[in-house]
């Protein structure tokens, strides 16, 4: 390991103590490997908004899944669920159907955007190494505000073994609100279906959210520039999650009558940091202030593997993890939705068993 990335890899190391509490008065270099980046990676998770439809903010990540333990049943709405178990020689392809990865999958890179003079972007260096099966990349130009700010400019993508990135997103956004962490946060939104009753002050919703999350201190700000370093050995610190949530909300309340949201990937790590790297330029930056300018790219290798992703959406605040038969355990999903059928299908793994949970919706 470099001394550039060994010092900055300290910097990530502090920017992880602050967020945890640990005593960092005997940080050295020589323990930076003992770092636990999942740490920060949750940052970018414990960001993510979802959709608001006519001023109807929905509740956040800690709404649990619903779930069904009975073949076929009708749950408390009238919905009708089932739970099956995975078949033999059965496909992970048939729950995804489109948005499954094409082994041909083309990247197509969006031109650089605009930035400052003396600035210049090669979209070109965001692109994947050729050993990185799984990879997101993104770039984005913006000013920082008082909270999370759309960005003037962005782009981004990303593949993992059951999910790529649609041509279109709906926003990427820049957020200092911690003090310690940036994040840039990049989401498409597909909206199934929608009720508005302005008279009656009632909103009703379902959609699905693809989110991309990147989190890194903002002590990188000073080192790049007081080193001169354009460039970082490592990638940021990465969550890629699917989203689906069905809510309503009047003039007493939201009522959330389902909500289910699957981790697809995070960034891999190697040596105890993200495999990756970032650049940009910073000569209107100092620590992410309000007002102050933001023109970076990203790109990380992704981890998709189903049993690390399984550990990494259950580790507790306390660094523990919950397991199967723990009340607080999520097991590791994906889903895809069928609108003419209005069947939502996830596959599910609880690190011993796989198996199937259909759910359909009734929209009128």
């Amino acid at each position: 390991m470099t001394s550039k990335v060994l010092a900055i890899g300290v910097l990530l190391l502090l920017a992880v103590s602050c967020e945890s509490g640990v005593d960092v008065s005997s940080v050295d270099n020589e323990n930076v490997a003992d770092t636990d980046v999942y740490e920060v990676q949750d940052v970018a998770a414990e960001t993510e908004n979802d959709v608001d439809v006519s001023d109807v903010a929905d509740p956040d990540n800690e709404v649990p899944d619903i779930q069904s333990d009975d073949h076929e049943s009708l749950d408390e709405d009238g919905d009708h669920n089932s739970v099956q178990d995975i078949d033999e020689g059965s496909d992970i392809e048939d729950v995804t159907n489109d948005e499954f990865p094409d082994e041909d999958y083309e990247i197509v890179l969006e031109e650089a955007c605009e930035t400052s003079e003396g600035c210049v972007f090669d979209t070109s260096w965001m692109l994947p190494e050729e050993d990185w099966d799984s990879w997101a990349y993104l770039q984005v130009v913006g000013e920082f505000g008082e909270s999370s700010r759309s960005a003037h400019c962005a782009d981004f993508n990303f593949r993992t073994n059951v999910l790529k990135a649609r041509e279109a997103y709906d926003s990427v956004s820049i957020s200092n609100s911690t003090g310690t962490n940036v994040g840039v946060y990049g989401s498409n939104t597909t909206i199934y279906y929608s009720e508005i009753d302005y008279y009656n002050g009632y909103s009703e919703v379902f959609y699905k959210k693809i989110y991309l999350g990147f989190t890194f201190p903002t002590t990188v700000f000073p080192y790049l520039k007081e080193s001169g370093v354009r460039e970082t050995d490592f990638g940021p610190p990465a969550v890629i999650s699917q989203t689906f949530s069905h809510s309503a909300s009047h003039k007493g309340g939201t009522d959330t009558f389902f909500y289910k949201r699957c981790v697809l990937g995070i960034a891999k790590i190697r040596d105890d940091l993200p495999v990756g790297n970032m650049t940009g330029c910073f000569d209107n930056i100092i620590n992410g202030e309000p007002g102050e300018k933001l023109e970076m790219m990203f790109r990380v290798q992704i981890e998709d593997d189903k049993d690390k992703l399984l550990e990494y959406s259950n580790i507790k605040y306390d660094g523990s993890i919950a397991v199967r038969g723990d009340e607080d355990f999520s097991p590791y999903c994906h889903c895809s939705y069928d609108e003419e059928e209005q069947k939502l299908t996830c596959y599910n793994y609880d690190g011993v068993e796989e198996y199937y949970e259909e759910r359909y919706f009734y929209f009128w």
